[in-house]
């Protein structure tokens, strides 16, 4: 009786841990895609606030608050959103596979070294960017995963004016 029973908890820790792992993979992928939602709408909402000429609020890379006036350059706006990213402690559900990403939009942490094109190593994955696609447009492009050898972004477009 007492190997039934061995066996049957086997079974059910073998069930356990597989359903497990399903669950926190989920889990990060949920957690990615709503970073990225909420920096998206943060931007979005930032940029046209800006081409209404407004004062805008952000945070500086340490985490103090702070304002800037529009109109700006889009470079600037650009480092003021990532600076406020940086400065919110945004970080990887999936951890920091290297000691310098301390942050999911750097590759380097002090100072923030910002990325300036989509995160495209496969041990960056929850990590995000803007950055400038052209001279109108920002891009907001976030490492989802890594499957099958390619990295599957998530990625928006903000028009700046």
């Amino acid at each position: 009786e007492l190997l039934v029973v061995v066996a049957i908890i086997g079974i059910l820790a073998a069930v356990g841990v597989v359903a497990y792992s399903g669950y926190t993979s989920g889990a990060k992928k949920s957690v990615v895609k709503s970073n990225h939602a909420s920096v998206t709408k943060m931007v979005g909402a930032k940029a046209a606030l800006c081409s209404a000429g407004g004062v805008i609020d952000y945070n500086t890379f340490n985490g103090a608050k702070s304002t800037f006036n529009c109109p700006v350059s889009i470079d600037n706006f650009i480092k003021y959103m990532n600076d406020t990213v940086y400065g919110l402690e945004f970080v990887s559900p999936y951890g920091m596979p290297n000691p310098s990403w301390c942050k999911i939009n750097v590759t380097n942490c002090s100072p923030p070294g910002y990325m300036s094109a989509c995160p495209s190593n496969p041990d960056q994955l929850g990590y995000l960017s803007i950055f400038k696609s052209n001279s109108k447009t920002i891009k907001i492009c976030s490492n989802l995963e890594y499957v099958s050898g390619k990295t599957v972004y998530l990625e928006n477009s903000i028009a700046f004016e």
